[in-house]
């Protein structure tokens, strides 16, 4: 179990209400100074705000959100409780996909982090559909529900990463190609293979 945490201001109190399929991103309502807000979780970034999120990470502007009810498996839509001046009403937002073929961590590059986002998931439990944030980045062009080798090859293809510092060298998307894969390898050799049942 995990605890999700509290926002900033306000009495410590927070409720979830909904999670995307692999149960990545979490949203809810937590309390504030200006009373019950909206709130999304992950992993990376911690409880935010969704009014805060949509603003830093889309620049979208959005009313009082008051609570976040329910979001879609892929993460994409999320509905909830909103206040307009006095009275209260149902919001739906719809974030946008990422512009950028290969980018995973929604930086606007395909780099480095977008290359460990694809090896950590790659070829996952089949039973967990993983999302463009997982890195499969074929799931609506193709179809398929795993990160493999189609999704690495639209993250090399379209590979830009962050301007370098000055007197670095950036690798060729080739020599790229053969890290991912021999990464990919010693993951496979260190995967276990199975429990052998003690028969005492």
């Amino acid at each position: 179990m995990i605890a999700l945490g509290d926002l900033p201001g306000g009495t410590f109190e927070s409720e979830a209400h909904a999670c995307t399929a692999d149960g990545s991103v979490v949203v809810g309502h937590a309390t504030t100074d200006r009373g019950r807000t909206a709130f999304i979780w992950d992993a990376t970034h911690g409880m935010r705000s969704l009014e805060d999120m949509l603003m830093d990470d889309f620049g979208l502007a959005s009313a009082n959100l008051t609570s976040a009810n329910a979001i879609t498996p892929d993460g994409r839509t999320i509905v909830g409780t909103a206040k307009y001046g006095n009275t209260y009403g149902g919001f739906v937002v719809v974030i946008p996909e990422p512009t950028v073929p290969g980018d995973a961590s929604g930086n606007g590059f395909a780099d480095h982090s977008d290359l460990a986002i694809v090896l950590s998931n790659w070829e996952q439990d089949p039973s967990i559909i993983s999302t463009w944030d997982l890195g499969n980045f074929t799931e609506t062009t193709l179809g398929d529900t795993d990160v493999d080798e189609n999704d690495l090859s639209v993250l090399l293809s379209n590979w830009t990463g962050p301007p370098p510092p000055a007197g670095t060298s950036v690798p060729e998307p080739a020599t790229l190609s053969l890290l991912a894969f021999s990464g990919l390898a010693v993951m496979r050799r260190r995967r276990p293979t199975g429990l052998v049942n003690d028969p005492d």
